[in-house]
């Protein structure tokens, strides 16, 4: 009986093992917004527009999704991203700030917590979004007239923790 339980933990346990020590990290480095952060693996370049009622903010961002893993019929997903976008003088306030906070929960789904973090050495927020079957955190940095957003994105009831850890903490401002 006990070595049944081992064997049908097995699975799960190398599946972990897989995707928490993802070996396929990259570096990303932006000129363009001042930053570099690592991704476990290929990134995409795009850009996205979050409409607020002060006006737009286009975001220009790099996006990596770990491969699907299939584990007794259930789906996780997890995607990286990492982006920037220069701040029009109407949103560079706190209200403003508070403007896109709620501009990316509308876009994502509803926030679940939201608390005061340190990225590259400055006060951030990080938030947790609820969208269905996908939980999102979300760290927003606000630095001289920009806006850098790096996010991870999971479903399912796996959570990469070490991943997503060495993501946030790998991300450092440009001198």
């Amino acid at each position: 009986m006990r070595n049944h339980l081992i064997l049908r933990k097995l699975p799960f346990a190398l599946l972990l093992a897989f995707v928490g020590c993802h070996s396929d990290w990259r570096r990303i480095e932006s000129s363009e917004c001042g930053f570099t952060v690592r991704v476990p693996g290929p990134p995409a370049l795009g850009r996205r527009v979050l409409t607020t009622s002060r006006g737009a903010v286009e975001f220009q961002w790099w996006k990596v999704e770990v491969p699907r893993h299939i584990l007794r019929s259930q789906t996780f997903i997890n995607s990286f991203q990492a982006g920037c976008a220069v701040l029009p003088m109407a949103i560079d306030d706190r209200g403003g700030r508070e403007e896109i906070e709620r501009a990316i929960a509308r876009e994502l789904g509803s926030i679940r917590t939201r608390r005061a973090v340190t990225i590259s050495s400055q006060p951030a927020t990080e938030l947790t979004i609820d969208a269905g079957p996908v939980t999102y955190v979300v760290d927003l940095l606000f630095r001289n007239g920009k806006v850098y957003e790096l996010s991870a994105a999971r479903s399912g009831n796996m959570l990469l923790k070490g991943t997503e850890a060495t993501f946030f903490d790998s991300f450092a401002l440009l001198p």
